[in-house]
C-alpha cells in the first residue's frame, strides 16, 4: 500500500505530487512500504524537494514506483512538460528530484525508483538530489 498514489490524472487535468523543500514523507519501519506510486494510464509528475524516507525495519520497500503491482494490464504513466525542473527539454517529466531532495530506502530487496514489471514510462527522470538504497544488514550486499 503506497503512502501516496497517483491513481487519477488525465492529459487535461494531470496530478502533481510535491514533497516540498523542507517537507518529509516518512514511512519508516514498515515492510513492503511504497512512498509514492504512479499508476499506469495516468498523467502527472512527482517533484521531490524534501525527503522521502523509507528507512528502518522491513524489506521489499520502494521509494517511488511507476506502475501498479496489482494491475493485470500494462499501461503507460505519462509525465508532463516541466520548464522549472527540466528547462532544456521538450520531453515530459515524470520525476524531478531537486537539489537537496532525497529519496532514501533501507531494506533487502528494496528500490529507490522502480519501474514495475509490465509498466511503461513516458517522461524524463531528472535527479539533481540523491537516491539511496541500503541493505537491512550492512554486512551483506543485495
Amino acid at each position: 500500500m503506497p503512502a501516496i498514489e497517483i491513481d487519477s490524472g488525465t492529459f487535461n487535468k494531470p496530478v502533481t505530487v510535491t514533497v516540498g523543500d523542507s517537507a518529509a514523507l516518512n514511512f519508516t519501519g514498515t515492510g513492503a512500504a511504497v512512498g509514492i506510486q504512479a499508476d499506469g494510464g495516468k498523467v502527472g509528475e512527482m517533484i521531490i524537494g524534501g525527503t522521502v524516507n523509507l528507512t528502518g525495519a522491513g524489506i521489499d520497500k520502494t521509494g517511488i514506483r511507476i506502475g501498479n503491482q496489482e494491475a493485470s494490464t500494462s499501461k503507460v504513466f505519462h509525465g508532463v512538460i516541466d520548464k522549472t525542473d527540466n528547462p532544456n527539454s521538450t520531453d515530459p517529466t515524470a520525476i524531478a528530484i531537486r537539489s537537496g531532495g532525497i529519496v532514501e530506502v533501507q531494506g533487502d530487496g528494496s528500490y529507490g525508483i522502480h519501474l514495475q514489471s509490465g509498466a511503461s514510462l513516458n517522461g524524463d527522470i531528472v535527479i539533481n538530489g540523491q537516491v539511496s538504497a541500503t541493505t537491512s544488514d550492512t554486512t551483506q550486499a543485495s
